[in-house]
């Protein structure tokens, strides 16, 4: 039988969004774990029968292909929830929350993402009920699944369908339909990088293991209670456990002081990030955009810290916050605001793209213990040192 070459992206290009899989019509590439710990395409190149839909989806390859809003002008605004309960469970001000509720009060579907267990993954809910599990930041990179499929087939059974994710997820999907559909809603997040979720499970099961905890639940990144406190307003990783003997706790702490969370602040991000082509406010096809305030609001006035971003791309999502408008406290933002989020972000990344730290960090974050990275990170900050330290640890740990 012929072997077909197949031609993706390159894996350090590759955003792991599974649209290739999920156009795989004989089911020949799998989404595997590669040494940093995140999901990569791998193909059973015996049994492709070249028939290329795995490139055609790629959103790497045929970028800016499909659904391009590039001479649409934005509308921002910035938005709170007014019911203080359903604010008080979302990560910033309720800006999915609204949008969801509005799909499934219409009998719609909504994607998102989900714990299950310490996994990070797509799922749908077609409650109310179910999109508790969806609110809430994960700062992992999500496995897709074969959630594009099922996408597709909700909206060939003309239902509504919701579906949210970062950037290139949002463009991979529009990718993999490859044409548009009135009955679809994309909601992309304001995305500063994606997490290994690889290091994130090593790091979670070791502590586990270390305070002989049996299971986890209720883990959140984003923590509003007054019970805690931490120096960047909600950004505190807590969640129940129960250990082998039974007994039953609280883990929480700050973002500077986790050793996972003060990690991805700083390093743990995937290669495409570093030079990510839907870093602005187009190119994916997205109807919405949402994320944590920016710039200056009139709703700071509320006393309310955790206000979202809510960009809407197109008429569709005009209509949309129409319609949801009586639910939100909403005013406009100047686009200039979106603007300086998106070049904040890259400023951010320029250290690590410079000197290729994500190559060392992540592969010596998938071997040592990140409280020990923390350590060095911690007190040989300066640039060049850090970058030969760790090149040394590297070659001391891994390479025996």
């Amino acid at each position: 039988m012929k072997a077909y070459k197949v031609k993706l992206a390159t894996p350090e290009d590759c955003t792991g969004c599974s649209s290739c899989m999920n156009a795989c019509a004989k089911k020949c590439i799998s989404m595997d774990i590669n040494k940093y710990g995140f999901l990569q395409p791998s193909i059973d190149s015996t049994s492709c029968i070249g028939c290329r839909k795995c490139e055609m989806s790629c959103p790497i390859i045929n970028i800016g292909k499909y659904n391009d809003n590039s001479l649409v002008i934005p509308d921002v605004y910035s938005a709170i929830l007014k019911n203080e309960s359903d604010r008080y469970s979302s990560a910033s001000g309720g800006a999915f929350y609204a949008i969801a509720r509005y799909v499934i009060q219409r009998g719609g579907v909504v994607f998102g993402v989900k714990f299950d267990g310490v996994h990070v993954r797509h799922d749908y809910t077609e409650s109310i009920e179910g999109l508790e599990a969806f609110r809430g930041s994960k700062y992992v990179q999500s496995e897709v699944g074969q959630s594009f499929n099922l996408v597709k087939n909700f909206l060939n059974q003309n239902r509504l369908v919701l579906f949210s994710g970062t950037p290139c997820q949002v463009a991979g999907l529009n990718h993999f339909l490859s044409k548009p559909y009135d009955n679809l809603i994309t909601v992309q997040l304001i995305c500063r990088g994606t997490a290994s979720p690889g290091v994130w499970e090593k790091h979670i099961r070791q502590q586990m293991t270390k305070s002989d905890i049996k299971d986890i639940s209720n883990i959140r990144f984003r923590t509003k209670s007054p019970k805690y406190s931490s120096p960047v307003y909600s950004y505190v990783l807590r969640y129940d456990y129960r250990r082998n003997d039974n007994t039953e706790g609280e883990y929480w702490q700050h973002c500077r002081q986790d050793p996972y969370f003060s990690y991805f602040m700083n390093h743990n991000f995937r290669s495409s990030c570093l030079v990510c082509k839907f870093r602005n406010t187009y190119s994916t096809g997205a109807d919405f955009t949402i994320g944590d305030a920016i710039g200056a609001s009139s709703i700071d006035s509320y006393g309310e810290k955790n206000i979202s971003t809510i960009v809407a791309h197109n008429p569709k999502a005009n209509d949309i916050l129409k319609d949801i408008e009586k639910e939100l406290i909403i005013t406009s933002q100047p686009l200039a605001d979106l603007q300086t989020v998106y070049e904040d972000a890259i400023r951010i990344q320029a250290w690590d793209k410079r000197w290729r730290m994500w190559k060392v960090s992540n592969l010596l974050a998938m071997h040592v213990p990140l409280e020990n990275i923390g350590f060095i990170y911690k007190y040989f900050r300066p640039e060049l040192f850090f970058y030969k330290t760790v090149r040394f640890l590297y070659r001391k740990i891994l390479k025996k």
